[in-house]
């Protein structure tokens, strides 16, 4: 089976020298102060765009951990978003990472230029004050023609406090209100986020490895071609290979066919936590939370209430 076509933005920008001497510096700023807030602060007032910057380089300076969710997992991961889970539950696998969407069905939309196909996003820890948050930043490469400056982003943190739930319907109320037109968007990236991090944690998850150097061929027959340290070959991993293959487009498509809105009551569940020889089985409540959509309809039930005599 060929592997999924898919592509990082930190591979197209470390190839423009404009930019390679930014984010090096940056990466380099981070690493010392770890205050990516002030950093963003100072890029925006400056007038760039801080969100998508500072996510390459933080994936630069955490080693370049990448992820490949094929279609067939992302449509796994988005069933069964666990919308009950505390998310203070969640563990991180790296401080920063990428994860690429072969085939990603949903567009990203940007005032300027429109719809955007989307290639991936960012994983990254942060903190808003004392609250640890799980930081995504929504990738969309700019149209044909056009210049990779005219790429398209879209970036929301989740506290890990609270509920899956409670945060995502948050995130899509201030989407919809900003008039951005994304709200199916971070729905589904929310749950992908949270559910590649509980699915990294279970001793059944298995990624096949591959070596992928971001230096096209051409470039390594110069003359004298010393290779830079910022542009060595880095380990990509595609996410439970064995399900992909198993997974029929039909199978895909079934999965991603939207569900009548409906109540799933709270419920015990088990989950593995840590890792290597201090990974354990926990078992955690999640409390009652709405599944799937109202555009495909709304299950109701009538419940009667009976009064103690």
């Amino acid at each position: 089976m060929s592997a999924p076509r898919w592509n990082d933005p930190l591979d197209i920008a470390l190839r423009e020298p404009v930019c390679v001497e930014g984010l090096v510096g940056l990466a380099v700023q981070i690493a010392r102060t770890h205050d990516v807030e002030a950093i963003e602060r100072e890029i925006a007032a400056q007038g760039g765009y801080s969100a998508g910057f500072t996510a390459m380089a933080c994936h630069l300076l955490a080693g370049r951990q990448t992820f490949v969710l094929g279609p067939a997992m992302q449509a796994l991961l988005e069933a069964t978003s666990p919308r009950g889970l505390d998310l203070a539950q969640v563990k991180l696998p790296y401080s920063a990472f990428w994860v690429a969407l072969p085939d990603f069905p949903l567009t990203m939309w940007n005032d300027k230029s429109g719809d955007h196909p989307v290639e991936g996003f960012y994983v990254v820890s942060g903190h808003y004050g004392d609250v640890p948050v799980l930081r995504c930043v929504v990738h969309g490469p700019a149209h044909e023609g056009c210049d990779w400056t005219d790429d398209a982003w879209h970036d929301f943190g989740l506290p890990l406090q609270g509920t899956l739930g409670e945060h995502v319907e948050s995130l899509v109320t201030r989407v919809r209100d900003a008039g951005l037109r994304n709200e199916k968007l971070v729905e589904v990236v929310a749950s992908l986020a949270v559910g590649l991090c509980l699915w990294l944690t279970t001793p059944s998850a298995t990624c096949r490895e591959e070596t992928r150097d971001p230096v096209p061929r051409p470039d390594r027959r110069r003359d004298g071609f010393v290779r830079p340290a910022h542009a060595r070959p880095y380990t990509v991993r595609y996410v439970a290979p064995d399900v992909e293959k198993r997974t029929t487009p039909q199978a895909v498509a079934e999965l991603r066919t939207p569900t009548r809105q409906h109540w799933v009551r709270g419920h015990w569940h088990h989950y593995w936590t840590g890792s290597g020889d201090d990974r354990e089985l926990s078992l955690r409540w999640l409390v009652p939370y709405r599944r799937g959509t109202d555009e495909a309809g709304v299950i109701e039930r009538q419940v009667a209430v009976l009064k103690g005599g």
